[in-house]
């Protein structure tokens, strides 16, 4: 048996309360079996090369954090052109997290979302340090301080 685990990506209708189930994701539960699975050598995950796989590796990491944090009922969401990794539920917010392995991180997706939506908060998990857009209101932290999340006033 492999250690899979098929977690629902429930797409968000305008009232951002989770609709029917159209779209499943497939993330490892280890990502150790994953560069397994796909062959890559365990020095090329130390030093953070992870070739095409990178952007597969951090958003398997970020949903296998937040799941050992507690976080349960794991959303996405789809825009016409755009599309947000994970939507957490905490109380009574929605929190849209967008995963970047690299530097670049713009994130349209997040941006269209923000506008559409206007979350109180969003999140970007990216190869960056951490830092506050206070005109978006998007918290950007390094992948590696997922623990952090979400910020200890929420």
């Amino acid at each position: 048996m492999t250690s899979a685990t098929l977690r629902m990506a429930d797409y968000l209708l305008k009232t951002g309360i989770p609709c029917i189930n159209l779209h499943y994701t497939i993330y490892r539960r280890d990502i150790g079996i994953l560069g397994a699975m796909v062959k890559l050598p365990p020095e090329r995950i130390m030093q953070y090369n992870y070739g095409t796989y990178k952007g597969y590796f951090a958003e398997n990491f970020i949903l296998q954090e937040m799941i050992s944090y507690g976080f349960k009922d794991v959303a996405a969401w789809r825009g016409r052109t755009s599309e947000i990794e994970f939507i957490f539920q905490l109380g009574d917010q929605l929190l849209p997290v967008e995963v970047k392995a690299g530097t670049n991180t713009k994130a349209k997706s997040l941006l269209t979302y923000i506008n559409k939506y206007q979350p109180e908060r969003s999140f970007k998990f990216t190869g960056n340090k951490f830092g506050v857009d206070r005109i978006n209101n998007i918290y950007n932290y390094p992948l590696y301080m997922v623990s952090q999340f979400p910020p200890r006033d929420m």
